[in-house]
């Protein structure tokens, strides 16, 4: 049986997710641990896990503690989804053992940027947030826009409300040139993939609300050494500062809608 391609399956901590054979899944995912403190910069905060779960191994324990009687309810709420489902609760419930924890040149620990990075060198998996936002969503909407995705070409139709407009895009850089060229109404956030049409404006990084943007800069700058002043209910400006002791200087973040 030919092995099926990773999916993303959640953008909080970065779990990709492929079946290998009939009942056996392999899963990478980032986990936070208790941060580790160095001076004044809070640093190396994640780890890796992965995982073989073979859904034959499963203890119907993980099923009811997700709310389930047994396998075969799984089976009949998520249908054709089932074992990939069990097999992520499976994970999430072992994922925090040590022997699933990677340890990278002797040390577990990353920041979220690495963490990331490395899943995908190690799977082999493609981080293009928007088409794999896509495969899971299958359709979606903003604004005037549908977008649709299509399995037998890998790739994710855009239309109109009234379909005057049809583009076909195979992966999100051709997704941006596509933005640039015909400035629509619309950006893909960098944390859920997705095509907002209002957000955060960070240099050309878009993200589509605070709470999806604060994470970056936790990983950007360290926890305490960024804040924000807000002087409406989404507007704001963020200022950081390179230690404890440092000045604080503004960031060039900004709200924008392109409604």
């Amino acid at each position: 049986m030919k092995k099926e391609e990773w999916v993303l399956t959640n953008n909080d901590n970065f779990r990709i997710c492929r079946k290998l054979e009939k009942g056996l899944y392999e899963l990478y995912e980032t986990r936070y641990i208790n941060p580790i403190r160095d001076a004044d910069k809070e640093t190396d905060v994640y780890a890796i896990a992965h995982d073989l779960v073979c859904i034959g191994n499963i203890d119907e324990a993980v099923c009811t503690f997700y709310g389930y009687d047994s396998k075969e309810a799984v089976k009949e709420h998520f249908g054709d989804q089932w074992e990939r489902v069990l097999a992520e609760w499976n994970f999430e419930v072992d994922s925090s053992s040590s022997h699933n924890i990677l340890m990278i040149n002797g040390n577990p620990y990353l920041t979220w940027k690495k963490a990331r990075k490395l899943i995908c060198q190690l799977s082999g998996f493609t981080c293009d947030l928007f088409m794999n936002s896509m495969m899971r969503k299958k359709e979606y909407s903003s604004g005037q826009y549908r977008f649709y995705y299509v399995p037998e070409s890998k790739s994710v139709r855009i239309e109109k409300e009234d379909k005057s407009e049809i583009y076909l895009v195979k992966s999100g850089k051709e997704m941006d040139d596509l933005i640039d060229m015909r400035s629509l109404p619309f950006r893909i956030c960098q944390y859920c993939g997705l095509p907002k049409e209002a957000g955060y404006l960070y240099e050309i990084t878009f993200f589509c609300c605070k709470e999806e943007l604060e994470p970056y800069m936790d990983d950007l700058y360290g926890e305490g050494n960024w804040r924000r002043k807000c002087w409406g209910e989404k507007e704001c400006s963020y200022e950081y500062r390179e230690g404890r002791e440092s000045p604080w200087k503004e960031e060039l973040i900004h709200y924008i809608e392109w409604k």
